[in-house]
């Protein structure tokens, strides 16, 4: 394609410039190599503040994680206290609880067993004190029939009395009249003795003197059993005899009668002290029954008032138990985050650490690159050596109808000459 002349000048121009080429190449091959080391100078030292970097970010990041974790620990064990405290809390207020309806219940059966004895006490009061009452009115019963047989016998000795004082009055008319019977009888004998003279003197008067002692045969003395001073019927001296055992059996009964009279009087003095103990102990049960009432009530109000500040520590409690879980909440939520932020700074870190590695390897492989480079070898392409030029003289052959590449003569050349790429 091209001429003789061509070729002529094409090889002196060649020979002339091989050795400017030579030259070219060298300043070229130094100029890459300060340029490759100076890259490769540049890339270790990004290499190694990239790896500074990383070891300062590394160790930034593992301090805080590390923060964080303690952080999250210490949290996990204050939380661990707080909800064994709320526990704790809880259990001792289950106990305080369970203590106050213990108290509770007992209260109530105390109310009730109050309320019983109070019942049983003054039931037992009213019995005994119905019972003294009818023993009370059995014995003014009784005293009065005492009293009334002490009146009936006062009433009998009193008409013995006044019988005794008729017989002693009768006594006294008796020994009057025998007196003045003796003295009459005296003066009979006398004249009995005168007429026994005188009939001596003249028995004429015999049957006067025999009628004379029967006369004092049938008219007897003041002192024999046929005048009647010895019958106690007519008011003899039997007769007080009598009174006087009448009088002594009546005194007798009288004196029984005063000894239960006394007795019966005892017996309700002891009532009526028995009715004022019972009063006496109604009081003092009473004061009892206010004492425990009193302190059923002053229990009843501790018990009030401990289930008040009870229910307001069970409030503090479920408050507490609110911001517990709400802390809880918080806390996962913080070991979420810092679980996210690990598995982040971990990644990043590898990836970090990866791309330090290729970093690495590319500086082996540069270092390794520019040891292995060799001095240049210089090439200087004419029309002929030159592959578009060739591929252009092909493309202009297959122009002009002809088959295959000029160059190489080959069917399969031509695709893949520069001209087609």
């Amino acid at each position: 394609m091209y001429d003789a002349a061509y070729d002529a000048r094409l090889s002196d121009t060649t020979q002339a410039l091989e050795p400017l080429a030579q030259e070219l190449a060298q300043e070229r091959y130094q100029t890459v190599k300060e340029e490759a080391e100076k890259q490769l100078q540049e890339g270790q030292e990004e290499y190694e503040e990239g790896l500074r970097t990383y070891e300062t970010q590394r160790d930034q990041a593992q301090t805080e994680l590390q923060k964080a974790k303690e952080q999250l620990d210490q949290g996990e064990a204050e939380l661990q206290s707080k909800e064994q405290e709320w526990q704790n809390g809880q259990t001792a207020l289950e106990a305080g609880q369970n203590q106050i309806d213990v108290g509770n219940k007992q209260l109530k059966e105390g109310e009730i067993q109050l309320q019983q004895q109070k019942a049983k006490t003054y039931q037992q009061f009213a019995d005994t004190e119905d019972q003294l009452t009818k023993q009370y009115t059995q014995a003014s019963q009784g005293l009065t029939q005492v009293e009334e047989g002490l009146e009936q016998l006062e009433a009998g000795l009193g008409q013995l009395e006044s019988g005794l004082r008729q017989i002693e009055a009768g006594l006294e008319q008796l020994e009057l009249g025998l007196h003045l019977a003796d003295t009459g009888l005296t003066a009979a004998r006398q004249l009995l003795e005168v007429v026994q003279k005188g009939m001596e003197a003249d028995p004429e008067d015999q049957g006067l003197l025999e009628s004379q002692k029967g006369a004092g045969a049938e008219n007897p003395g003041p002192g024999s059993p046929e005048n009647g001073t010895g019958d106690p019927a007519r008011g003899g001296p039997d007769a007080a005899e009598g009174f006087e055992e009448q009088k002594t059996a009546l005194e007798s009964q009288q004196a029984e009668l005063k000894a239960q009279k006394s007795q019966v009087q005892d017996g309700m003095n002891q009532i009526q002290e028995g009715l004022r103990q019972l009063d006496s102990a109604r009081n003092q049960a009473e004061d009892q029954f206010h004492v425990a009432q009193a302190t059923l009530e002053s229990n009843r109000l501790e018990l009030e008032q401990a289930q008040t500040e009870l229910d307001e520590n069970r409030q503090q409690l479920d408050a507490g138990k609110a911001q517990l879980d709400a802390a809880r909440k918080e806390l996962e939520a913080g070991r979420k985050t810092y679980e996210e932020n690990r598995n982040k700074a971990e990644s990043e870190l590898k990836a970090a650490e990866e791309d330090l590695e290729d970093a690495r390897q590319q500086l082996e492989d540069g270092s390794r690159t520019l040891a292995d480079m060799t001095e240049p070898d210089t090439y200087l392409l004419d029309r002929n050596t030159n592959v578009a030029y060739v591929c252009y003289e092909s493309d202009a052959d297959i122009v002009e109808g002809s088959v295959g590449c000029s160059h190489c003569s080959s069917s399969w050349w031509p695709p893949w000459c520069a001209s087609r790429l």
